[in-house]
């Protein structure tokens, strides 16, 4: 049975944001005389539902993707389909899996909201909240996001001093950030590197060990960068476009 959504906020022992969404809607148990103000003074109980997301804070950085994890259950035998509407944040993609849920009585039901945060997002403390429906009312579960000022580039193991690199970004598509990120490139292979580049992108001093990380700070013009000793050839440019 559908009930009118009223919002409010409860606590529960694990680190989840939880909405208790309840209202008018006929008890679970024969009739009901409740008034229009949500009170329910005949046998039945009020219908209600609460929504609980896995993360209610992330600390992330740019370029990353976070799956959050939501958790429907209804309760004193709320039954409906629950529209979900993910935020409109620029820059960001941001898709629920499913779109629409369906709670039977007493049952549960569960859905993901990838969060894709740009190489070059401007907001980086937004509050990720999905908006729920039922048809007629709607409430929000939120998680808050803080986004270091910093995008990760992993140098992948290829195999060999000479093998190609296959999960770094393409020549053809430039990596966009703006002004103030620093890049850190993370050599997760097991031979030495070394980042070449002519740009605002210091070419890097000594070789890169397994394991360590080489921090490009203060980007503040367009530029590119390449390791041609593990590419196969010279001189592959990857640019890095300061907006």
């Amino acid at each position: 049975m559908r009930s009118i959504l009223l919002a409010s906020i409860a606590a529960l022992a694990f680190p989840a944001c939880v909405q208790d969404i309840s209202g008018t809607g006929i008890g679970d148990q024969g009739s009901n005389t409740g008034s229009s103000t949500g009170s329910d003074t005949g046998t039945g109980a009020t219908a209600s539902m609460s929504a609980a997301v896995d993360q209610s804070t992330v600390s992330t950085e740019l370029g990353k993707t976070v799956k959050l994890t939501y958790t429907f259950t209804s309760q004193n035998g709320f039954t409906g389909s629950l529209a979900l509407t993910p935020p409109t944040i620029t820059g960001w993609t941001i898709t629920a899996n499913p779109s629409t849920v369906t709670l039977a009585a007493s049952g549960t039901a569960t859905a993901e909201l990838e969060v894709m945060v740009p190489t070059d997002a401007t907001e980086l403390a937004p509050s990720v909240a999905l908006g729920v429906n039922d048809g007629t009312n709607s409430t929000s579960v939120a998680s808050a996001f803080t986004v270091a000022n910093q995008l990760t580039i992993v140098l992948d193991a290829a195999g060999g001093a000479q093998g190609l690199h296959a999960s770094w970004p393409g020549q053809n598509a430039p990596t966009r950030i703006h002004a103030g990120a620093k890049i850190v490139f993370h050599n997760a292979d097991v031979v030495p590197h070394r980042i070449h580049s002519g740009g605002s992108i210091t070419h890097e001093p000594s070789e890169l060990a397994p394991g360590a990380d080489y921090i490009a700070t203060d980007i503040q013009s367009t530029t590119s960068w390449y390791c041609h000793d593990h590419e196969g050839t010279a001189g592959v440019n990857r640019p890095v476009v300061v907006e």
